[in-house]
């Protein structure tokens, strides 16, 4: 979160900075990580993968982005329906991902895993 904190600093209100809640990528055990089909716990692993949309909610709200995001959204959780976790599906399955979209909606850099210095780069 330091890259992205260092970006807000630069930038300050030029850009909106929004996280998306999506798939926990490291739930705790037992539950399976959405990458590996199996447990993947790590030493910040904190919260089991919800089953509902207010698990997710409940999860979301302990993210910290004080002086970092400006909003936080929280992708859709409606197990056993297409239309459950809309953004990890549609940008990319991916736990650190990044977009840079323009107001036209166009996106004018994408990551599947953030790079603090290639995204100042597109921001400059």
């Amino acid at each position: 979160m330091n890259a992205t904190k260092a970006l807000r600093a630069k930038y300050g209100s030029k850009f909106e900075f929004l996280l998306v809640y999506v798939v926990d990528p490291h739930p705790l055990a037992p539950d399976i990580s959405p990458y590996k089909g199996i447990p993947w716990e790590l030493a910040y692993s904190k919260y089991h993968q919800p089953l509902t949309m207010e698990e997710r909610m409940a999860n979301a709200g302990h993210v910290t982005v004080d002086g970092v995001f400006d909003t936080v959204m929280v992708d859709a959780l409606q197990p056993l329906l297409a239309q459950s976790n809309t953004v990890w599906c549609s940008y990319g399955p991916a736990p650190n991902s990044a977009w840079l979209i323009a107001q036209d909606g166009k996106v004018k850099l994408s990551q599947l895993w953030f790079d603090g210095p290639t995204m100042d780069d597109a921001m400059a």
